[in-house]
């Protein structure tokens, strides 16, 4: 059970409409609101009206229907009534509490250059930890090894039950397993 104190200064889930998280965002940091909107920058493309060398980056949001917000108890504008927002995602009335290291996380993912896809939420999994590289300290699940020096590694927000996917070299990732007799986690390195 959450206690209001535990909600104060915490970030939760907006769920807004479709095509609107961008205008959305920009409300709520207008009313004095901390946002992360994830979004993820497709590859560059060229349109008769660019010139040769002229390259456009567009993004979308990688959660479509969703952005982040740090939740404020003594607050004079309700996320609510913001427009673009249908709810803040919750349980039994109270906002859902999203950890920092999952927004953290994602938002490391989102601003180190590699490139991202959406990818489903995952409910099991081999739980694994980057140890170098611009991801160090990300922690996710394998998904797959792509070939002897990459695999795929998803990091989810599990209130919105979405998750990113990124390409990681093998020798970055060890597996974190479960908590041993000892008290103490058991890292190795997978590869």
């Amino acid at each position: 059970m959450q206690t209001k104190a535990h909600l104060d200064n915490a970030w939760v889930a907006v769920h807004t409409r479709v095509l609107h998280e961008k205008s959305t965002a920009e409300h709520l940091l207008l009313n004095g609101y901390e946002c992360f909107l994830p979004l993820q920058y497709k590859k560059p493309y060229k349109t008769a009206q660019l010139q040769k060398d002229e390259k456009q980056m567009p993004s979308v949001p990688l959660f479509p229907g969703y952005l982040f917000c740090r939740y404020k108890l003594r607050h004079n504008f309700p996320i609510l009534r913001t427009p673009g927002v249908i709810r803040i995602l919750g349980y039994d009335g109270a906002p859902a509490v999203i950890p920092d290291g999952e927004v953290w996380s994602i938002s490391k993912i989102v601003t180190s250059g590699l490139s991202t896809e959406p990818y489903q939420f995952l409910k099991s999994g081999q739980k694994v930890r980057i140890n170098s590289g611009p991801l160090n300290g990300v922690e996710g699940y394998l998904i797959s090894i792509v070939n002897k020096n990459t695999c795929k590694i998803a990091v989810g927000v599990s209130v919105v039950e979405r998750s990113v996917v990124v390409n990681v070299i093998n020798t970055d990732v060890c597996a974190i397993n479960r908590i041993r007799s000892r008290g103490m986690r058991d890292k190795r390195k997978i590869w």
